[in-house]
């Protein structure tokens, strides 16, 4: 439930405006733009940065939430040390190296979220745009 505090009226609030969503095992049910918030604060992304005269850009990915968040990568990039699919652990983060191919400024990271619903069969989609030093 996404509420400003924990009171009643709080929780009534959230409730009446349809601010919830239901997580079971480690599957996470609910609106596109509810999803998308408690991603979006849960899964962090690091300054990325290129090692100095290589092309493979690292970033680290930080899972804040205490269930497991599984990603299918959908970008035109590919990853250095992992497939396109990714599962990042509750409290945990994961290190990721991807070919660009050659340097860039600024990269485009859409994922579908596998264990995340929108309704049935439409799994949420996030997306990070990030700028590169």
């Amino acid at each position: 439930m996404l509420t400003k505090g924990l009171s009643d009226s709080d929780l009534k609030k959230a409730l009446f405006k349809g601010e919830t969503l239901v997580w079971f095992k480690d599957l996470l049910i609910g609106k596109k733009t509810v999803l998308n918030k408690v991603l979006k604060s849960n899964l962090i992304f690091s300054k990325p940065f290129y090692p100095k005269g290589k092309t493979i850009l690292n970033a680290t990915l930080q899972n804040k939430s205490a269930t497991k968040i599984q990603l299918k990568y959908t970008g035109q990039y590919s990853f250095h040390d992992d497939s396109d699919i990714i599962t990042i652990n509750p409290y945990s983060e994961l290190k990721l190296r991807i070919k660009t191919r050659e340097i860039i400024d600024k990269v485009n990271l859409p994922f579908i979220v596998l264990n995340a619903l929108e309704g049935p069969k439409n799994h949420t989609k996030i997306e990070y745009n990030l700028k590169i030093n």
